[in-house]
């Protein structure tokens, strides 16, 4: 039990390090726009 409870802090650090990570690099890109849509639509579709 000990080992699985070890296991599974170490997974919450590198999930929060991952996190950490994207963040620094979000703040490294300045401002943006990101534009969410989808090819398949023709054009004029709302």
């Amino acid at each position: 039990m000990e080992d699985l409870r070890t296991s599974e802090t170490w997974r919450v650090f590198r999930i929060q390090a991952e996190l950490i990570d994207g963040i620094e690099t979000l703040h490294d890109l300045g401002p943006a726009v990101s534009i969410f849509g989808s090819s398949r639509l023709g054009e004029g579709t709302p």
